[in-house]
């Protein structure tokens, strides 16, 4: 199960992003990139374990007791996501977002 699943839009195609299984581990990469090619766009990778930690250290830091979240709970706290590519930006359903970058929280 792909918890992102419909949720990871593509901002330099506007194709959305899908589940893929790589090395034992769950990703996201762009739809256009994996049916088209690098002729239509290119190819990023989003792990579903770096989207679920920036969920939770969101809703650490606003008090927000997650302890008793799966992973699903934590997937249902998510509107929308916006992949550029250097940055991903995710919107919560309580209006906040975070901007993640590989390696890095920005906001």
């Amino acid at each position: 199960m792909y918890f992102f699943k419909g949720l990871i839009k593509c901002m330099k195609c506007g194709k959305n992003y899908r589940g893929n299984r790589e090395r034992k581990k769950k990703v996201y990469i762009c739809s256009g990139y994996a049916n088209y090619g690098l002729s239509y766009c290119e190819r990023h990778q989003i792990e579903e374990e770096e989207l679920l930690d920036t969920i939770r250290r969101h809703l650490f830091a606003g008090d927000i007791d997650y302890s008793h979240y799966t992973e699903k709970d934590l997937a249902n706290t998510v509107k929308s996501i916006e992949a550029n590519g250097e940055e991903v930006t995710i919107f919560y359903k309580d209006g906040n977002k975070s901007i993640w970058s590989p390696n890095k929280l920005i906001y």
